[in-house]
C-alpha cells in the first residue's frame, strides 16, 4: 500500500506546477507515439491514455481533462480528419475513453488521499498507545519496587521486586522499537545498555562488577523482549545467589555468527545441578522455547549460561 500512497504529491500543487507537469507528461507519451506511428503506422494512439491516468493520479481531474485535450489536439495533428465517418468515430472513442480515463483517476486518486490520511491517523494513535503502554508499566513497575520496600516479609519481597523488573524491561523495550517494514525491530545494543544500567541502580551491590559486551544487532520487537528477559533472569539469579560474601562479576555478551548467541557468566559458587529449577528458571526456558533456541548451563568455576538461536 505504501508504495501506491507515494505516487501522491505530499502537499496541494500549484496550478502552474500541475499543468506544467501535465504538458510534459503528455509530450513524453506523444513523443513514443509519435515515434511509434512513423515506424508502423499505428495510430491507436494507445501510448496516450497512460499519460492522462498519471496525470489525474497525481494531481487531480483538471489535470487529467487537459492531457485529454492536448492529445486530442495531437490526434487530429497526426490523423486528419477525412470526409470517412470512420475517422469521427475513432476520434470521439478517443475523446470518450479519454475522459472516463481522467474520471477514474481522479476517483482512485481521491481514495489514496484518504487511505494516506487515514494511514497517518493509524501511526499517530499508535505512537500515543505505545507511549501510553509504556508510561503505564513504569508506574506499575514502580509501584511494586515500592511495595517491596515497605514489605517486611523477605519472599513478599523478593517477588514483588522479581515483578517490578520484569515489568520494567518490557517498558524499557518501548524506548528503543523502530518501524521497518511493518514490523519493530530494536537495537539490542542500546537496549541492553539501558537495561543493565537499571539493574546496576536497583540492583547490583557495590562490590559486584557488572559487564556488558552487545553487538550491534536488530531484533523484532518479540525477539528482544525474550532476550532481555532472559538476560534480566540469569543476571538477577547471580545477583541473589552467585557471590555470598558480596563480591564477584557477572558478564553478558550477546553476538551474532551464523545464528545469535547469549552468554551469561559469573564467577561466583557455582552452578548446583540437582537445584529445583525456580519460577526464574522455567521464565528462562520458556523465552528460550518462543525464540526456537536451546539453553545450555555449565558450572565449574562460576556458571556459565549459553543460549543459542537461529539468527533474524
Amino acid at each position: 500500500m505504501e508504495k501506491y500512497l507515494a505516487l501522491l504529491p505530499e502537499k496541494p500543487q500549484p496550478a502552474w506546477v500541475r499543468y506544467g507537469a501535465t504538458l510534459v507528461i503528455v509530450l513524453f507519451n506523444s513523443l513514443l507515439q509519435m515515434a511509434v506511428y512513423s515506424y508502423t503506422g499505428l495510430s491507436a494512439f494507445f501510448l496516450l491514455l497512460p499519460g492522462i491516468f498519471a496525470c489525474g493520479i497525481m494531481f487531480d481531474r483538471g489535470s487529467a481533462v487537459l492531457a485529454t485535450l492536448v492529445c486530442t489536439l495531437l490526434d487530429i495533428y497526426l490523423v486528419p480528419l477525412g470526409k470517412d465517418p470512420k475517422d469521427f468515430v475513432f476520434l470521439a472513442f478517443f475523446v470518450g475513453v479519454g475522459v472516463a480515463t481522467a474520471v477514474v483517476s481522479e476517483g482512485l486518486r481521491k481514495v489514496l488521499e484518504q487511505l494516506s490520511a487515514a494511514n497517518a491517523a493509524k501511526d499517530v494513535l499508535l505512537r500515543e498507545l505505545e507511549h501510553r503502554t509504556k508510561n503505564n508499566m513504569a508506574i506499575m513497575s514502580s509501584l511494586l519496587h515500592f511495595q517491596a520496600r515497605a514489605s517486611s516479609h523477605r519472599e513478599t519481597q523478593a517477588a514483588l521486586k522479581a515483578a517490578s523488573a520484569r515489568i520494567r524491561v518490557m517498558a524499557d523495550l518501548h524506548n528503543f522499537l523502530r518501524p521497518s517494514e511493518n514490523k519493530h525491530l530494536v537495537s539490542m545494543d542500546a537496549y541492553l545498555r539501558e537495561l543493565f544500567d537499571k539493574m546496576e541502580e536497583f540492583q547490583r551491590p557495590s562490590s559486584v562488577t557488572m559487564s556488558l559486551n552487545a553487538e550491534q544487532i536488530d531484533l523484532p520487537e518479540s525477539a528482544a523482549l525474550s532476550v532481555a528477559i532472559v538476560i534480566n533472569e540469569l543476571v538477577t539469579n547471580s545477583l541473589k545467589y552467585a557471590f555470598p560474601n558480596g563480591v564477584g562479576t557477572i558478564s553478558v555478551k550477546l553476538w551474532k555468527n551464523g545464528e545469535l548467541s547469549l552468554e551469561v557468566k559469573d564467577d561466583g559458587i557455582g552452578c548446583r545441578d540437582d537445584a529445583a529449577p525456580g519460577t526464574g528458571s522455567r521464565l528462562v526456558e520458556a523465552m528460550a522455547r518462543q525464540l526456537n533456541g536451546s539453553v545450555k548451563r555449565e558450572g565449574g568455576p562460576g556458571c556459565r549460561t549459553l543460549l543459542k538461536m537461529p539468527a533474524p
